[in-house]
């Protein structure tokens, strides 16, 4: 994930920290890939090591709903208390008067489109508040059609060519 953060192009803009709420099916998933040696490796940096993001030629209908079925909430209780803690350090850098940033990344339209309606309203609610409450910085970009879907490696994630096509849009942004 480290792929969009571009610190070869602006090395004064480099985050001390990154937040990723996994369910716990997804935190099993990474410890194990962790604990079996078969993981992403970064650098001190943060680039990616031993893994090459390639161009995709198709994705297909099954593996769009295959990437939805994975993404989509199923238990809104934890979603709620997940938000909750974003809410939190939201807080918290409001009172320290530091500047929140969120970003959201692209993703194919064709798996966007099919995410359901109360999945999306608890998006987009939880970003406006954010934005309106503690005056965060929100940079959505996931259904920005920035990026070609030839650019990604699957329905939701960039290639390292979209990544590349990302980081500077992002860069350009926060030059703003």
């Amino acid at each position: 994930y480290h792929l969009y953060m571009g610190y070869d192009e602006l090395p004064e803009w480099s985050p001390k920290y990154e937040l990723e709420i996994f369910t716990p099916t997804g935190v099993k998933e990474k410890l194990w890939q962790h604990l079996s040696g078969d993981y992403y490796k970064c650098d001190s940096t943060g680039w990616g090591i031993n893994f090459r993001a390639e161009d995709i030629i198709s994705v297909d209908e099954q593996k769009i709903a295959s990437r939805l079925d994975n993404l989509v909430c199923k238990n809104w209780s934890m979603a709620k208390n997940n938000r909750q803690k974003v809410y939190d350090i939201a807080a918290y850098c409001q009172r320290n008067h530091l500047t929140l940033y969120v970003v959201t990344t692209p993703v194919m339209h064709q798996l966007y489109s099919r995410f359901p309606r109360k999945d999306m309203q608890f998006i987009h609610d939880s970003l406006d508040t954010l934005q309106q409450c503690y005056d965060a910085v929100v940079l959505d970009y996931a259904d920005n059609h920035c990026i070609p879907a030839a650019h990604f490696t699957d329905a939701d994630h960039l290639s390292g060519t979209g990544a590349a096509r990302f980081t500077q849009l992002l860069n350009e942004r926060l030059k703003k």
